[in-house]
């Protein structure tokens, strides 16, 4: 009996990619105020029959220049207009906050490891996700 597949999915910037093969930096882009902890991105997995999931690891490779930036396994819930719409998961979720009065651009590298299968994971997908932040 063949496994469930999983589908990794990125939340960021309010825009949903979904990422099935190891991504060749791609650039995601989002706002933050300045000093103020912020949500800039959330990593989770879940089936295509919207029945399990959660949260990918994920560690931070390259931190900001211009702050700090935290991984948190918090719950999510999956936006409206998506697949699986509604549904409540554990979230991988990148936390940023500027050094107080910065103003400008920041990045955050973040890699990513994608267990292909969640009951019996028999391969891994790493990726790396450049996430930059307009701080205003």
């Amino acid at each position: 009996m063949p496994l469930p597949r999983l589908f990794p999915i990125a939340l960021l910037g309010g825009v949903l990619s979904a990422a099935t093969v190891p991504a060749a930096t791609p650039a995601f882009a989002t706002d933050a105020k300045s000093g103020v902890e912020t949500v800039v991105a959330a990593f989770y997995l879940i089936r295509d029959d919207c029945t399990g999931g959660g949260g990918q690891r994920a560690s931070i490779r390259v931190p900001p220049a211009n702050g700090t930036a935290r991984m948190a396994l918090m719950p999510w819930k999956v936006p409206e207009g998506r697949r699986c719409a509604g549904m409540q998961l554990k979230a991988s979720v990148l936390m940023y906050r500027s050094r107080p009065g910065f103003r400008g651009t920041d990045t955050v590298t973040v890699e990513t490891i994608h267990a292909q299968y969640l009951d019996d994971p028999v391969s891994d997908v790493y990726s790396t996700d450049v996430v930059t932040i307009q701080v205003r």
